[in-house]
C-alpha cells in the first residue's frame, strides 16, 4: 500500500494543475458554507449583545428600526424631532435612568455622539488614557478612532462641515481631546463622544464672542453670530480657557434637540411598570432594541438560507465536474493501465492505484479546507465589524 501511495503521490505531483483544481474545488465547496455560518453566528452574537445592553430606546414617533440603528450604532439617520424636555419626562417616577443621545454630526467620517457621563457608567466604558470632559468643546475618542487617526490626549479634532443636517451659518467645532476609551469591540470604539451641550454647539444654537465680534440685538441668535464670525474669516469655533465664559445658548434647554434617549430600568419590576406607563404616550416611540434586532436577524437567516441554497447548487456542480475530471483522467490513463497489465499487475492492483490517487486528494482536502475556512472568516470579520460597528 505504501508503494501505491508513493506512485499516487508522484502522479499527483506530475499532474499538479489537475490535483490543485480538484482539491481547491472540494475545499471551496466545504469552506464557503462553513465560513458563512461562522460569520453569521458572529453577527448574531454581536447584534444581540449590543441590543441586550440597551433595554429601551425612546424617541419621537417614526421608524423603530431607524431609531434603534441610530442609537445603538450611531448611524447618521435623519430622525423626527426629539427634545431634551421630552427626555427629562422619561425619568418621572424614579423607575429608570434616561441617557440623552445626539447623533447627527461627524468628524473625519466618525460619528460625534453627544451624551452625558451616565452613558459611560451604563455601558461600563473605561478610560485607557486621559480623563473625562472638563469643559465645553472637550471630547473622548473611541479606541478605533484614536488608532486610525493617530491622535492622543491633548490633540485636537475638527468636526466635519459637510453635512446636510448642519444649519446654515453653523461653524465647525474644534474639539480638545481629553481621553481615549479602552477598546470594547462595539460601535463605541468608532465614535467620538462629547457632552450633549457641545453637540448643541454643532447645531448652531450656542456660540461665544470672539475677537470683539457681537451679533446685533436683532440678529443676536447663534446662527447670526456664526455667520458674522464666518464673514470675518473664522473657520471654526474653539472653546478655550479665555473665551469659555462667553459661550452661551439661545432658547430654552427643554426645546434643544436630541435624536433619542437610552433608558435603563433600575430593576426588572421597574422596567415593566415604566414600559406600561409609556404605552399611553402618543408623543413618544418606545422601542425594545432586542425585538428590532431579532427581526433583523430573521432577515439575516433568510439571506443565509439563500446562500446555503446557492452553495448547495455549486456543490452539485463541483461534484459533477469532479466526476467528469476523474472519468477523463481514467481515459487518459488507459495506456498506463495497459502497461501495468503487461507487467503482471492484477485488475485489483490497478484499481487500488486509482483509489489511492483519489484518496490522496481527499486526504489533502481537510487541512486545506480548515486553512481556507479560517482565512475566509478572518478576511470577512473586519468587513463585518465595519458594518456592525
Amino acid at each position: 500500500m505504501r508503494r501505491l501511495l508513493y506512485l499516487a503521490w508522484r502522479y499527483a505531483l506530475y499532474h499538479r494543475l489537475r490535483t490543485i483544481l480538484l482539491t481547491l474545488s472540494l475545499c471551496l465547496t466545504i469552506a464557503i458554507p462553513v465560513a458563512v455560518h461562522l460569520l453569521t453566528g458572529t453577527i448574531q452574537e454581536a447584534l444581540l449583545h449590543r441590543a441586550q445592553g440597551s433595554p429601551f430606546v425612546v424617541g419621537s414617533p417614526g421608524s423603530a428600526a431607524d431609531l434603534t440603528v441610530s442609537s445603538l450604532y450611531f448611524e447618521g439617520i435623519a430622525l423626527p424631532t426629539f427634545t431634551y424636555g421630552q427626555a427629562e419626562t422619561i425619568e418621572a417616577g424614579d423607575l429608570v435612568t434616561a441617557v440623552p443621545l445626539h447623533v447627527k454630526y461627524s468628524t473625519r467620517d466618525f460619528p460625534i455622539v453627544g451624551t452625558t457621563l451616565g452613558y459611560f457608567r451604563q455601558r461600563r466604558l473605561l478610560l485607557h488614557r486621559g480623563s473625562e470632559w472638563e469643559r465645553l468643546g472637550d471630547c473622548m475618542l473611541g479606541a478605533e478612532v484614536a488608532r486610525e487617526l493617530q491622535l492622543g490626549v491633548g490633540d485636537s479634532l475638527v468636526s466635519d462641515s459637510e453635512s446636510f443636517l448642519k444649519p446654515v451659518g453653523a461653524l465647525p467645532l474644534r474639539m480638545r481631546i481629553r481621553g481615549i476609551l479602552a477598546p470594547t469591540g462595539t460601535a463605541d470604539d468608532r465614535a467620538v463622544f462629547v457632552h450633549v451641550r457641545t453637540a448643541w454647539l454643532l447645531e448652531g444654537i450656542g456660540h461665544g464672542h470672539d475677537a470683539g465680534l457681537h451679533a446685533s440685538e436683532e440678529g443676536g441668535r447663534a446662527g447670526a453670530a456664526h455667520a458674522q464670525l464666518a464673514a470675518a474669516g473664522v473657520q471654526y469655533l474653539e472653546v478655550t480657557e479665555e473665551n469659555e465664559g462667553s459661550f452661551h445658548f439661545h432658547g430654552t434647554p427643554d426645546e434643544f434637540p436630541l435624536t433619542a434617549a437610552l433608558v435603563f430600568p433600575h430593576d426588572n419590576r421597574s422596567g415593566v411598570i415604566w414600559e406600561g406607563r409609556q404605552q399611553g404616550r402618543a408623543d413618544l416611540l418606545t422601542v425594545r432594541p432586542v425585538d428590532v434586532v431579532e427581526q433583523l436577524i430573521d432577515v439575516l437567516l433568510n439571506v443565509q438560507r439563500v446562500v446555503d441554497g446557492i452553495v448547495l447548487a455549486l456543490g452539485v456542480i463541483v461534484g459533477v465536474l469532479f466526476t467528469v475530471v476523474v472519468i477523463f483522467s481514467l481515459q487518459l490513463r488507459r495506456d498506463e493501465m495497459r502497461t501495468f497489465q503487461a507487467l503482471g499487475a492484477s485488475r485489483w492492483l490497478r484499481g487500488q492505484l486509482i483509489i489511492c490517487d483519489l484518496l490522496l486528494i481527499l486526504l489533502l482536502t481537510p487541512p486545506f479546507t480548515a486553512l481556507l475556512t479560517v482565512g475566509l472568516y478572518y478576511a470577512g470579520h473586519p468587513w463585518i465589524e465595519r458594518i456592525l460597528f
